[in-house]
């Protein structure tokens, strides 16, 4: 249990700071045939979650097997803003974050990020969704311990900022709500809501 407190604490923090600031011919073929379906990158924020809901993550133990590669998704978001290396916690395994600014021209800067190892997405999130409504306190407070990320976005609505990573205990996923006075993050494990924490904006 502590070592998902300790990374779903993580994850929000990643979500927070960016709102503020094997290789068979077969598996070449069907990445090339992913990449001939997308013609254009994302023109508007609607267009760029649709996106990020299309990338798929591959486990961290498993070297990031079956996650969309990063040929993709600069194919959806073009040539990223920023570059960052890092290595996963408890390994010697290299990976590489690639973070887009201001992504489908979003009046205050969608921003959106995604980590990759051996060229395959362990992780991605996104900040700064200006469209995202805002939500009462009563409804927020409708959605209980336990209750599921679907169940979730399905009552609240497409969120501010978000998150997803796969580790060795499972799907993370982080989603950033707004009242217009306070922000609300909840963090879902193996889609389940493990807390929300609740900061003034």
């Amino acid at each position: 249990m502590k070592k998902v407190i300790t990374i779903s604490a993580a994850l929000l923090s990643v979500v927070t700071l960016t709102a503020c600031g094997s290789k068979s011919t077969s598996s070449k073929e069907k990445d090339h045939s992913s990449t001939t379906k997308i013609i254009q990158k994302a023109n508007n924020t609607e267009e760029a979650i649709l996106k990020y809901n299309e990338i798929k993550l591959g486990s961290e133990n498993k070297k990031g097997k079956g996650g969309t590669t990063e040929k993709v998704v600069k194919a959806y978001y073009g040539d990223p803003n920023s570059t960052q290396k890092s290595t996963l916690e408890g390994t010697t395994d290299k990976t590489t974050i690639y973070t887009w600014n201001s992504v489908g021209k979003a009046k205050n800067g969608l921003k959106m990020s995604a980590e990759f190892l051996d060229g395959k997405a362990i992780s991605k999130s996104y900040a700064n969704n200006n469209k995202s409504p805002k939500i009462s306190t009563k409804t927020l407070n409708e959605i209980k311990k336990n209750d599921t990320y679907t169940k979730a976005k399905n009552k609240l609505g497409v969120p501010i900022g978000e998150s997803d990573v796969k580790s060795d205990i499972g799907s993370i996923k982080t989603l950033r709500y707004s009242t217009g006075k306070k922000e609300v993050l909840m963090s879902f494990t193996n889609n389940k809501l493990l807390f929300k924490k609740t900061a003034a904006e």
